[in-house]
């Protein structure tokens, strides 16, 4: 019998044994010893059979254990960029348990990447830390420098989204609402194609972002969907990893598209990551990812509760349902807290109803009291509102509603009229690709698909217009770099700046056209540094050769 199956019965009456010394009253010795052994019998055969079942339905993978690391091998998968086999680098948090919910936190590597990872930079703790290759068109392997692209996307995920999704599998704890990807150099510029180019999947993975020394020139901020931490050295040489590249062409389009986002300048650093920096980069992390934790975040609601401060109760449950799954003991205490503020939602609810509802009225209680129950009621009867004002924006005599439209979907993102507002900018949008491609091919047909990109974001028109834009792009550049003479190239990038407004290349164009018209500059000081180190392991290497020169003549 196998040892998880054997049992010993042992009640009032004695264990499964007894000779009859203590069985009940009023049964002979023999009847009680083969009623014993047929029970038994039945409870062995229950366990061995049922025990096999609650065995393999309850079995936890051994490497999921505090600490640990593993390697996920991917045979079927062709070779990375460096024509290194397929893998997924894995540790677990130093304060893991199966009972509670750990985010993701993905790290790529610069160069030709690695399935290396970086658990150092958040303490080992907290998340579930992986490493991934990066994979290029046609599963080349790249000689020499290779910049990550936009044609790389479709390789890159069509590898890393099941390598994700075995992640998951294997690892069922996942905080699926959380997620946290940072890149250096090129893994950056990885994350960056995989954000724009993915039509949203990938954003269902991950929502919190960290580019250092990389990812630059962003072209659609709206694909953001979360805060974000730009990074870079203030030695960084190189045109893509100038330290302005990572504010100019990441950071400040993330902002002007109401991204929330921070710069770190690291200091006396060239194109690395700084270790000097990881207390700074945990920090934001903490702040933006972690939100200080769960117990300051459960004492803070609870304070806000105490205090009648709704919306900052609201704020910090939300923050807690991002770091807690449905039966973590912090999400009940947050739900029983959330009742007193359904309560009051409730409350302020039949005061508005009292009075005739408007438009301004009802969505502004629908943004101050979600996720609250009562809000559900409240888009339903201000739905009709929206619509109203719809068809008489619609109905206006203007050929052009694209910024009515867009004002319109800001304030009632929240109800279902959204939906027909975005079709109809849409719509629009379409008509306006029409409309620039008519336009003879030229400046001014750029400056149409410039405008068309900025007035009708999200849409699939916004979309070909970028894509247009960056044939222009490329196209250009090509004929500037084969421009020598510095006036000529000056004037037409002055002429092209306005018309790549609204993207990255218009900052991209300003650099390059000031250092083409303004006076030379001084070399910068760490400039002067190095040439003064060169010049002293010079002399140095000199006088060693004197030195052996005058030491074999001597001999």
């Amino acid at each position: 019998m196998p040892r998880h199956c054997r049992l010993s019965i042992a009640g009032p009456y004695g264990s499964g044994d007894s000779d009859g010394g203590n069985q009940p009253p009023g049964l002979p010795a023999n009847s009680m010893e083969k009623m014993v052994k047929q029970a038994v019998a039945f409870v062995t055969l229950t366990l061995c059979l049922g025990g096999a079942a609650v065995s393999s339905e309850r079995q936890v993978d051994p490497r999921l254990k505090p600490g640990n690391t593993f390697r996920m091998k991917f045979p079927d998968f062709p070779t990375d960029a460096r024509g290194i086999p397929a893998a997924m680098t894995v540790t677990m948090p130093s304060n893991y348990s199966p009972d509670k919910v750990f985010p993701v936190f993905l790290f790529m590597n610069g160069g030709k990447g690695s399935h290396g990872h970086l658990p150092a930079l958040v303490e080992n703790r907290d998340f579930i830390c992986i490493g991934m290759p990066i994979f290029v068109k046609d599963n080349a392997k790249p000689k020499g420098r290779y910049i990550v692209n936009r044609r790389d996307v479709g390789n890159l995920w069509k590898y890393h989204k099941p390598m994700l999704e075995r992640l998951h599998a294997v690892i069922p704890n996942i905080n699926r609402k959380l997620g946290l990807a940072a890149g250096f150099s090129n893994g950056a510029n990885s994350i960056r194609c995989l954000v724009e180019f993915t039509d949203g999947v990938y954003q269902t993975y991950f929502n919190r972002y960290i580019f250092c020394e990389g990812g630059t020139g962003l072209y659609d901020a709206s694909k953001l969907n979360g805060p974000i931490l730009g990074v870079a050295g203030d030695r960084a040489m190189g045109i893509i990893n100038r330290p302005g590249n990572v504010k100019d062409t990441v950071v400040t389009p993330a902002l002007r598209g109401g991204v929330d986002a921070e710069y770190i300048l690291m200091q006396d650093t060239r194109h690395e990551f700084n270790t000097a920096y990881y207390p700074q980069v945990r920090d934001w992390i903490d702040r933006k990812v972690l939100v200080g934790g769960l117990a300051a975040n459960l004492r803070t609601m609870h304070q806000a509760v105490v205090a009648a401060d709704w919306p900052g109760a609201l704020k910090t449950y939300e923050t807690i349902v991002l770091l807690t799954g449905p039966e973590q003991t912090e999400r009940v205490e947050a739900d029983r807290l959330l009742q007193a503020v359904n309560a009051a939602g409730m409350e302020a609810w039949a005061a508005l109803r009292a009075a005739p509802l408007s438009a301004k009225s009802v969505t502004a209680f629908v943004r101050a009291w979600s996720p609250c129950d009562v809000v559900a009621q409240a888009k339903v009867a201000g739905n009709p509102l929206g619509e109203t004002a719809l068809e008489r924006l619609l109905a206006g005599e203007r050929r052009q509603h694209w910024e009515p439209l867009s004002a319109f979907i800001q304030r009632w993102q929240a109800f279902p009229v959204a939906t027909a507002a975005q079709a109809a900018l849409a719509e629009e949008g379409l008509a306006a690709q029409k409309a620039a491609e008519r336009v003879p091919a030229g400046d001014t047909r750029t400056r149409a698909w410039g405008d068309l990109a900025q007035r009708y974001p999200r849409t699939l028109s916004a979309a070909h217009a970028m894509e247009q834009l960056e044939s222009v792009w490329t196209a250009e550049n090509m004929v500037l770099f084969k421009t020598t003479d510095r006036e000529v190239r000056a004037e037409r990038i002055k002429a092209l700046i306005p018309l790549f407004a609204g993207t990255p290349h218009k900052t991209a164009l300003e650099k390059r056209y000031r250092r083409l018209t303004e006076p030379k500059r001084e070399w910068r000081p760490w400039k002067l540094e190095q040439e003064a180190r060169r010049a002293k392991k010079a002399q140095e290497r000199k006088a060693a050769g004197k030195a052996d020169a005058t030491r074999d003549a001597q001999e």
